[in-house]
């Protein structure tokens, strides 16, 4: 394994480690014990994280179809705040769908995680 296949590696895993902290910071701000601003700064800290993520995935040289997942999870990442922030007032069933595209997310980033584990001895096909 190469050292941007572990950095993509190490990167996939933190992305998906830091999205069950975000959900956490959300509901502390949902059920008033705290403000959103834990949630604000994770969730634009995960922004940057999708663009790494994303350019690693592909300087690894990681399958089309992988990079394509890391790739989808930037505009993902960037909807979230436009979508919690902007048509709030107008049309909360919009924004509601904030929560919707954390879970899908979640989704894609975990499927990055899983194609992304190194193939064991074990699973190598035979000569």
């Amino acid at each position: 394994m190469s050292i941007v296949q572990r950095a993509q590696r190490t990167c996939v895993t933190t992305y998906l480690g830091a999205l069950a902290p975000q959900f956490y910071a959300a509901g502390l701000a949902a059920f008033g014990a705290t403000t959103f601003t834990a949630h604000a700064l994770l969730g634009y800290g995960l922004v940057i994280g999708a663009v790494t993520l994303a350019t690693l995935t592909a300087a690894a040289r990681m399958p089309r179809r992988l990079i394509r997942r890391a790739v989808a999870l930037v505009p993902l990442s960037i909807l979230q705040p436009i979508l919690a922030l902007v048509p709030r007032v107008d049309a909360p069933a919009l924004s509601a769908l904030h929560t919707v595209n954390a879970l899908l997310i979640v989704l894609v980033a975990a499927s990055v995680a899983r194609e992304s584990r190194p193939v064991s001895d074990l699973q190598k096909p035979l000569p």
